[in-house]
């Protein structure tokens, strides 16, 4: 459950509920992240071949194809690839360092990237829209990493 406070066009706050995992992770800007109130930072795995991420597709047909060879291309190099149903819950992962990036196509909704953008900017990472600009809540493509890793990340998603 992904609830986003924008303010004068700002996120200012994001809270991401995980019911399943009784797990609450919060943010709020220029205050840090925290999970179940305790300090959360991005982790710190310099490498793709250590590194878990997360990966989400959504859309057309061709949208999948797309993500499949994408997908194949990443676990040949990353053999900890995860897919989930849930970008505000992988968004919150790279936040609390359980995933070292992520990327979404065409799957993430505005609520989503409210909160989970600030979750991760809070945390010490770096979320993007696939053009590599800053996060728009109102674009539904996302990466999303660690700074060491993030770099390579893009490269590998074929964005950089």
């Amino acid at each position: 459950i992904p609830i986003g406070l924008e303010k004068n066009k700002e996120i200012v706050a994001g809270v991401t509920f995980d019911p399943i995992r009784n797990e609450l992770f919060l943010a709020e800007k220029n205050k840090g992240s925290f999970l179940n109130g305790k300090k959360i930072q991005v982790s710190e795995c310099a490498t793709l071949d250590m590194a878990v991420l997360g990966m989400a597709s959504f859309g057309t047909l061709e949208d999948l194809k797309k993500f499949g060879e994408f997908f194949t291309k990443a676990y040949i190099i990353c053999p900890n690839v995860l897919t989930t149903a849930s970008t505000a819950l992988d968004l919150a992962y790279v936040a609390a360092g359980r995933l070292d990036a992520c990327y979404s196509k065409g799957g993430a909704h505005p609520w989503d990237v409210a909160a989970g953008s600030l979750l991760i900017t809070e945390a010490g990472g770096i979320i993007t829209n696939h053009d590599l600009q800053p996060a728009s809540i109102y674009k539904n493509e996302i990466v999303a990493g660690n700074p060491i890793l993030f770099d390579a990340f893009t490269e590998l998603t074929g964005l950089h």
